[in-house]
């Protein structure tokens, strides 16, 4: 599985809920928008995601910004890196990340991430 804080300078490193959408800034400047757990989850695989990623309040008031409730859109977040989690583990051809994928190894989900044992 890929490294989400180790791309280059692409990665996102900012995001905000706007209209029902998040926003995920990159380091370069460029803004993408989602709202599906497959669009985000492109995004994310496409760029990385910075190790000191920061947020702005929207993500804490969604409903003021087109989700339906507060915590929509870091739950939509979540659901998205865990989709890229499995997008990357399916992709790999590795035989520890075939092992991962068979259970072999066991994962914890830890501060939005996934940690393998």
């Amino acid at each position: 599985m890929k490294n989400f804080n180790n791309y280059g300078e692409n990665e996102i490193n900012y995001l905000n809920a706007r209209d029902g959408k998040l926003e995920m800034r990159t380091e370069d400047g460029v803004i993408h928008f989602g709202q599906t757990v497959e669009q985000i989850s492109e995004v994310i695989q496409e760029n990385g995601v910075y190790e000191n990623l920061m947020g702005g309040s929207s993500l804490d008031f969604a409903s003021e910004f087109g989700f339906k409730n507060d915590d929509d859109a870091l739950s939509l977040w979540d659901d998205a890196l865990i989709h890229s989690a499995k997008e990357e583990k399916l992709k790999s051809d590795n035989s520890k990340t075939k092992r991962m994928a068979c259970g072999y190894y066991k994962g914890n989900y830890v501060d939005g991430i996934w940690v393998w044992n």
